[in-house]
């Protein structure tokens, strides 16, 4: 039986969130953080692509042969939270502050969340194959 397996990376970003997958347009199953999820599909081309509330992942085109095992690695499409500090001082700046200088930097940090759910909303995920093992 051909096998999608899905690998959701350990990350602070929607931590407490489960992350619906789907193949063809149809829920196939949910998958929460830091897990590997296995679905069963059928042999021949698929359109896999991720949601979670009213933002998504890139759509993935991934063709199954008989018994094949197609992997995927779904993660955040945000800044990567290693950069996590630089907006926490930003916003603490503006706060202690409080003048134009520290203002500008927290509307940039403000503008790109603002992006990512609206103009965006559909790289909030990325969802990316994987060579198989």
């Amino acid at each position: 039986m051909p096998t999608l397996v899905i690998n959701r990376t350990n990350e602070y970003a929607n931590r407490w969130r489960a992350i619906d997958i789907y193949v063809d347009g149809q829920k196939t199953g949910v998958i929460g953080n830091g897990e590997t999820k296995e679905f069963d599909i059928s042999a021949g081309a698929h359109i896999v692509n991720c949601k979670i509330d009213w933002c998504g992942s890139n759509e993935v085109p991934v063709t199954v042969s008989d018994n094949g095992v197609t992997l995927l690695t779904l993660s955040s499409g945000l800044v990567k939270t290693k950069y996590l500090f630089i907006v926490v001082a930003l916003l603490l700046v503006n706060v202690v502050f409080s003048t134009l200088y520290s203002i500008i930097p927290s509307s940039l940090v403000l503008i790109y969340l603002i992006y990512k759910l609206s103009f965006s909303r559909n790289s909030y995920l990325l969802l990316t194959p994987n060579a198989a093992e």
